[in-house]
């Protein structure tokens, strides 16, 4: 049973850990690496090199519990690193936008707010400004899913011509989330690695 909530303390694991760990190594990694204790009843959150998968150590009534998770395309993004706590000092919500791929800075997205607020004023009328606010959602819902949005707008627009008569689960099948399960090669992360590697 999924027992994780939002009054517990989430911390994550600086560096990167050994995968092939399980639950005894994982809390000697917490005592030696974290200067803490699982039994506490705090959730400690594991990332491999690759950022691909997750594991995370929590204490529960009758015995440690671990949970894991693998990306089948993209990689986890982690929060800032506070140097006191030799940790992630997360909370529930930063966890959650973690394993679903989201990486959210509040200044950002206020920022993004007030830009497209001014921007919209000059939309024309209240249908350009609707249709505008729908290409802003799929752009930052490509970000947050690790999809980079030249790829995605270009394929899904080509395609739009053959969808007129299209089920609500056919157009499903071309939101962000799902569209990259079939285009592995359009990973923002990964294109970004390929243009650092050709400097």
């Amino acid at each position: 049973m999924f027992n994780l909530n939002d009054t517990m303390r989430y911390f994550l694991c600086p560096g990167r850990t050994d995968m092939r760990k399980g639950i005894s190594s994982l809390c000697g990694v917490v005592h030696e690496k974290m200067n803490s204790e699982v039994k506490n009843g705090d959730v400690f959150i594991f990332i491999g090199s690759s950022r691909r998968l997750m594991k995370l150590l929590h204490a529960e009534d009758g015995g440690m519990v671990m949970y894991v998770k693998r990306l089948e395309a993209g990689r986890f993004k982690l929060p800032e690193y506070d140097p006191q706590s030799n940790s992630y000092p997360m909370e529930w919500r930063d966890l959650v936008m973690m394993v679903e791929g989201i990486q959210e800075n509040p200044q950002q997205r206020l920022r993004s707010i007030t830009l497209g607020r001014k921007n919209y004023l000059f939309c024309g009328n209240h249908e350009a400004a609707a249709n505008m606010s729908v290409i802003c959602s799929l752009l930052a819902t490509c970000k947050a899913h690790d999809v980079t949005p030249r790829d995605y707008l270009n394929d899904v627009i080509a395609r739009m011509p053959y969808h007129k008569k299209a089920t609500h689960e056919e157009l499903l099948e071309l939101l962000p989330h799902k569209w990259k399960l079939q285009h592995p090669e359009s990973a923002l992360t990964k294109q970004e690695e390929e243009a650092g590697n050709r400097c």
